[in-house]
């Protein structure tokens, strides 16, 4: 449901590059992860943060002058990878065309994969994806997937493959039909299967496709 686009890596927050601190800075991100995924952003002061990643709360600012800092750094190093999932192999489509219905399968299955292997980042992103401490980079790489977005449902549209009707609003249902299905497989865990999302594509599809004439 979304479309080609180049992504662009996330800028790095640190504040050193000495390899020996390193691991520390990959647990500060960890305990953020965990803990704004679970108490939200406003939920998670940086003492617990620091608590929970087994360093001094003063360490968590060799790396990060902020909390929203350290935030941002999370929020992009997942939606960059969650970007670079659903775009990657598309630049090319333009070369070799894909029909709508066979496009919104490799964007499903993309998000498919993304959810079932990181839960907790697609948690933290869903909770932390309009909030106010967004910088610049964290909110153009949500950009870039919505632009794609709106672009491969107006393809579609042109293609009378989609049905006519605002992008935006078609983007908007079939993602939010996708992240329930997300918040139920956090919810519910092992009592919600993973073929779940698969089993619902054809039915959200159809929420896409254009109306066929008899």
């Amino acid at each position: 449901m979304l479309g080609p686009a180049t992504t662009t890596p996330p800028k790095t927050t640190t504040t050193t590059t000495a390899k020996a601190v390193e691991p520390k800075r990959e647990a500060i991100l960890d305990s953020a992860l965990q803990l704004m995924s679970e108490r939200t952003f406003h939920g998670c002061p940086v003492p617990l943060i620091a608590e929970h990643a087994g360093v001094a709360t003063g360490t968590i600012y060799r790396y990060f002058d902020s909390k929203e800092t350290l935030a941002n750094a999370v929020y992009q190093r997942w939606k960059g990878e969650l970007a670079r999932r659903l775009l990657d192999g598309m630049a090319d489509r333009e070369a070799t065309p894909v029909h709508a219905r066979e496009l919104f399968h490799l964007w499903w299955t993309s998000l498919t994969q993304f959810v079932t292997e990181h839960p907790r980042a697609f948690t933290f992103l869903e909770l932390h994806h309009h909030e106010p401490y967004l910088d610049e980079t964290s909110q153009s790489l949500a950009l870039q997937i919505d632009v794609a977005a709106v672009q491969t449902i107006e393809q579609g549209q042109r293609d009378g493959a989609i049905r006519p009707g605002n992008p935006a609003l078609l983007v908007a249902l079939a993602y939010g039909a996708f992240s329930g299905l997300g918040r139920a497989k956090h919810a519910f865990g092992d009592l919600f299967e993973d073929s779940a999302f698969a089993e619902a594509e054809d039915a959200v599809w159809d929420l896409l496709a254009a109306p066929t004439t008899d």
